[in-house]
């Protein structure tokens, strides 16, 4: 038998809600309540234990490709993004350190999947206050704030508006994609000209990855 300690330390808002990893930069840690914990579980060696039948998980390990196409527009933009793998668990964008954390293709479902996701993360990235500087990005923000809810929506529109004009498709990334835009219908069912002001967001973020307008691109 052996110990195994679990330490953590995370924080809380003004409001008492917990502080995702993902949005810690950007916030001032210093205005944040920290919360350390420590626990511990004993464990025991499989090999020591009997009457237990157990197969080790695969590893997620698909064969996923890249696109060139993406590739290609990553490649030759003016700035392109810099795309870390700090944590293999999210994808995101840290404003602060104006970086993309994205898993390795090989975790994700397929390459549509690992791409749409990474497009997502651009048009987060575009909203830096030396690019588009959109208020979602530039300002710090809650999760509950009506900023938030439109950087998230510009950033899934102007997703959709790359993977149509490069050509990204399958049934899983449609499934996700209505899920996610699911969850802000009531948003714009409360606010219908939300639609309005975030739809041009959008399109702009798109075309500043792109380096063209959008409709000559989807010609």
């Amino acid at each position: 038998m052996e110990y195994v300690y679990y330490y953590r330390t995370y924080y809380k808002d003004e409001h008492g809600k917990t502080v995702p990893q993902s949005k810690l930069e950007q916030y001032d840690l210093k205005e944040l309540e920290q919360i350390r914990f420590l626990k511990s579980f004993k464990v025991f060696n499989i090999e020591s234990c009997e009457g237990i039948e157990w197969t080790p998980p695969p590893e997620v390990n698909r064969q996923n490709d890249p696109i060139e196409e993406v590739e290609a527009i990553l490649r030759t933009m003016k700035e392109p993004p810099k795309i870390v793998e700090v944590s293999s668990e999210e994808a995101y964008y840290a404003p602060r350190t104006d970086v993309i954390n994205m898993p390795s293709i090989r975790q994700f479902e397929s390459s549509a999947m690992y791409y749409r996701t990474l497009l997502h993360e651009c048009a987060h990235w575009t909203g830096h206050e030396t690019r588009l500087a959109r208020p979602g990005i530039t300002e710090r923000i809650d999760r509950a704030s009506e900023n938030y809810a439109e950087e998230e929506l510009i950033a899934e529109l102007g997703s959709h508006y790359l993977c149509a004009v490069i050509g990204i498709d399958d049934e899983s990334m449609r499934d996700v994609s209505v899920g996610y835009l699911d969850a802000w219908i009531r948003r714009l069912k409360e606010d219908p000209n939300m639609i309005f002001r975030v739809a041009p967001r959008a399109q702009q973020a798109a075309e500043y990855i792109l380096g063209a307008p959008l409709d000559e691109c989807l010609r």
